[in-house]
């Protein structure tokens, strides 16, 4: 969808393999928008990647981004887009099929994550951590572009407050019973 993004993947698992080895510090692999499929998810589990972000749709949507550009105000390029502007798989779809096939990886469930219900829904389907950007970024930017911490800090303790009514409400005292109630 990005005009000038780059298209041609060939050698990115070997490459990955290559950084792998030479970083001394994680690496996570993420993507952006469509959702990491466990296929690929577990081709990058077994070349080593430890860390898997899902991020899928709901969250960055790259054909809205380039819709939005002021470039691509004209007709044929909004109608071109249109038919992708949802497109990609839900990360709460490709969460337990990646937990089965990615036992020992770390995943990170992000993608369309607004609130504290959410950060639950990840967990419960098999994320370790919940992710997202986007409502943190809109809590903290002021109309007039300035940087609002407590406002993105309320908006932090209001997931926190979600999560821990989503806890009671399912009869749990804590994540970890939460979690260990609903593998059975």
């Amino acid at each position: 969808a990005q005009p000038e993004g780059e298209t041609d993947w060939r050698g990115v698992l070997k490459a990955i393999e290559m950084l792998l080895s030479a970083s001394e510090v994680p690496i996570i692999v993420k993507e952006v928008g469509a959702g990491l499929t466990p296929q690929i998810a577990y081709q990058l589990a077994a070349i080593g990647v430890r860390f898997l972000d899902v991020a899928g749709k709901g969250g960055t949507n790259w054909a809205r981004i380039e819709a939005a550009r002021p470039e691509s105000a004209d007709s044929r390029t909004q109608n071109y887009l249109a038919p992708f502007l949802d497109w990609g798989h839900t990360t709460a779809d490709l969460l337990p099929p990646m937990r089965k096939l990615c036992q020992q990886s770390y995943l990170i469930g992000s993608g369309g994550v607004r609130h504290g219900l959410d950060i639950a829904k990840m967990l419960y389907l098999g994320a370790d951590i919940a992710g997202m950007a986007g409502p943190v970024l809109k809590a903290l930017e002021k109309p007039d572009l300035s940087l609002d911490e407590i406002a993105a800090a309320h908006h932090v303790q209001q997931w926190r407050k979600q999560l821990q009514l989503t806890l009671f409400l399912t009869g749990n005292r804590s994540i970890e019973q939460f979690l260990v109630k609903n593998k059975n």
